[in-house]
C-alpha cells in the first residue's frame, strides 16, 4: 500500500505540473498572442463615481454620472449615436482628466440606465436636446464645456441654442442629415440576425484600424441595452448650421482624416462657420479618436480646456 501511495503522489504531482504549464501557456496566449497589433483595444479601468437621475424632456429619467471636483471646470461628455455613457470610459476614468476637471457623462434616453420610452416619437432630436439641458441645469459649475462626439455634437449644438456654455469640442464632425448606416442599421421587423449582421458591418466604419474582438463585444454590449424604438426613430434633424453660425464661443474641432462616417471635408465646412474655432485633423484616424488615439485625444481636450 505504501508503494501504491508513493506512485499515486508522483502521478498527482505530474498532473499538477501539467496543469501549471497549461495555465502559464494560457496566460501567454491571452496576454500576448491574443493582442493582435494594429487593433483598437478596450482597457479595463476602475470605477467609483457619483450618479443620479435628472428629469429630461416629457418626464423621461436620464441617468447621469460625474467624477472630479465640481468646483473645477466641467466637461459634459455627449456620446455618439446608439452609444451609452460608457463610450467615454477611457476619458472618464483617466486620473489626469478627472483630477483636473469635473467630468460628467450621461445615458441618452433609450440607452444604458436611462428610461426607455416605447413611443418612437419620444426619440426626436428636440427631446434629446431637452435631456442635455436638464443635465446642464443639474450642474453647479461656473464654467462648462460640452464635448460632443458625432451625434453628441448635434445634441450639444441644439442645447447651446438656449443654454449658455463656455466652450464646445466637436469630435468626429457634425452631420446635418441622415447617415445611411444608422437609418438602415436594423431590419424594421427586428429580425435578430439581420440586426447583428448589419451592426457588425457598421462597426467596421467606426475606426481606421480594425476593431479588436474586445472592442467589438463592447460595442455590441452597449447596443444590447439600447431600445429598438431608439433605432427606428426617423425624426428630421434641424439645420444646425444656422444655429452654429450664430454662436460666439471658443470651439475645437477634432477630425479624423480617415473618417468613413462623416467625411473630413464635410466636417471642416463647419469650422468655417465658427466665429472662434480651431481644428485638429488627425492623420490615419477614423470616426472614434477618443478610442483610437486616446492619449493624444486627452492631451488635446485638456489643452483646450485649460484656456478657460
Amino acid at each position: 500500500i505504501y508503494i501504491y501511495i508513493f506512485f499515486l503522489k508522483k502521478k498527482i504531482n505530474h498532473y499538477k505540473m501539467k496543469l501549471i504549464k497549461f495555465l502559464i501557456l494560457s496566460f501567454f496566449i491571452v496576454t500576448v498572442i491574443a493582442q493582435v497589433p494594429n487593433q483598437v483595444p478596450i482597457p479595463v479601468l476602475p470605477d467609483g463615481t457619483k450618479n443620479y437621475n435628472v428629469t429630461g424632456g416629457n418626464g423621461v429619467k436620464i441617468f447621469v454620472e460625474e467624477k472630479g471636483d465640481p468646483t473645477k471646470l466641467t466637461m459634459i461628455l455627449c456620446a455618439p449615436i446608439m452609444s451609452s455613457r460608457l463610450s467615454w470610459e477611457v476619458q472618464f476614468n483617466d486620473p489626469s482628466l478627472n483630477g483636473n476637471f469635473h467630468l460628467v457623462r450621461y445615458d441618452y434616453r433609450g440607452t444604458g440606465r436611462s428610461d426607455k420610452p416605447t413611443d418612437v416619437n419620444a426619440y426626436s432630436t428636440d427631446l434629446h436636446v431637452l435631456d442635455l439641458n436638464a443635465v446642464i441645469d443639474s450642474i453647479k459649475s461656473d464654467k462648462i464645456i460640452l464635448v460632443g462626439a458625432s451625434f453628441g455634437a448635434l445634441v450639444s449644438i441644439g442645447s447651446m441654442k438656449t443654454k449658455k456654455v463656455d466652450g464646445f469640442i466637436s469630435v468626429s464632425g457634425i452631420f446635418n442629415g441622415d447617415i445611411p448606416f444608422f437609418t438602415n442599421a436594423t431590419d424594421p421587423s427586428d429580425v435578430y440576425q439581420t440586426a447583428i449582421d448589419t451592426l457588425n458591418l457598421g462597426f467596421s466604419f467606426l475606426t481606421a484600424k480594425p476593431l479588436s474582438d474586445q472592442f467589438r463585444s463592447f460595442a455590441f454590449g452597449q447596443i444590447s441595452q439600447l431600445s429598438p424604438v431608439f433605432r427606428h426613430n426617423k425624426s428630421p434633424i434641424p439645420d444646425f448650421g444656422k444655429i452654429f453660425s450664430s454662436l460666439n464661443i471658443p470651439t475645437l474641432f477634432l477630425i479624423g482624416d480617415k473618417d468613413a462616417i462623416v467625411p473630413a471635408d464635410y466636417s471642416q465646412e463647419y469650422v468655417s462657420l465658427a466665429k472662434d474655432g480651431q481644428k485638429i485633423v488627425y492623420t490615419g484616424v477614423g470616426h472614434s479618436p477618443q478610442w483610437e488615439i486616446s492619449q493624444t485625444f486627452k492631451n488635446d481636450i485638456s489643452n483646450f480646456a485649460k484656456k478657460f
